[in-house]
């Protein structure tokens, strides 16, 4: 064989290494970087027809391998979006709402109706009021002109209406409320009393000549 010839078949003929590992660690990560190492070597040797690179490579040490890996872990960690949390929202309060219950009126014993000039029944015969608001005006107008009683509170209107066999409203001062705010009553500076103002006096006396309402 000449001397040409066999330096070609030398050149064309490729060496490979057999690396063989032996370990004593029960790291998962470490068994999981050598298993891999020892996958790409499979991988190039099953590979045909290329030229691998057989200059020997320096092999980690086990613990350096593991660093090395768990570095990658870390860097591969740092580059996932990080998901941004709310705080739980809080949960409504369930409890039932609180209902208002007016207070409930109260007849006034030293309310005198006895001894005015023009009976109390008399009077609101005569104005012939129509709903509770004309009731209202109407009473609060028989207190002013026959008692002098400027300044009326529910408790004043519920004891007239116990006088005239009336059922009192559930809510006694919503009637006063609402004709304060139709400007018929002035608030007084006393919790709950209101004043009969001039607007509400040509109400009162304009329900018997022409029964308008309020």
């Amino acid at each position: 064989m000449r001397r040409d010839q066999k330096d070609r078949e030398d050149k064309g003929r490729v060496k490979f290494r057999y690396i063989e590992f032996e370990m004593d660690a029960n790291d998962p990560t470490l068994q999981d970087t050598l298993r891999n190492i020892t996958s790409a070597i499979g991988k190039s040797t099953g590979s045909h027809g290329r030229v691998h690179d057989s200059s020997p490579r320096q092999l980690q040490h086990p613990s350096e391998t593991s660093e090395s890996a768990n570095a990658d872990l870390i860097s591969t960690q740092d580059e996932q979006p990080i998901s941004e949390t709310t705080p739980e929202t809080s949960k409504s309060d369930t409890r039932p709402a609180k209902s208002w219950n007016p207070r409930s009126p109260r007849v006034l014993d030293d309310l005198k109706l006895d001894g005015a000039n023009e009976a109390l029944k008399q009077y609101i015969e005569r104005k012939q009021p129509s709903g509770e608001n004309q009731r209202y005006l109407a009473i609060a107008g028989w207190l002013k002109e026959n008692l002098g009683l400027n300044e009326v509170t529910m408790d004043h209107i519920h004891t007239c209406y116990r006088h005239l066999g009336w059922p009192t409203p559930k809510d006694a001062s919503a009637p006063l409320r609402s004709s304060k705010q139709q400007g018929y009553f002035t608030k007084a500076k006393a919790k709950g009393a209101y004043i009969l103002n001039h607007v509400g006096e040509n109400v009162v006396l304009e329900m018997e000549k022409e029964g308008k309402t309020p």
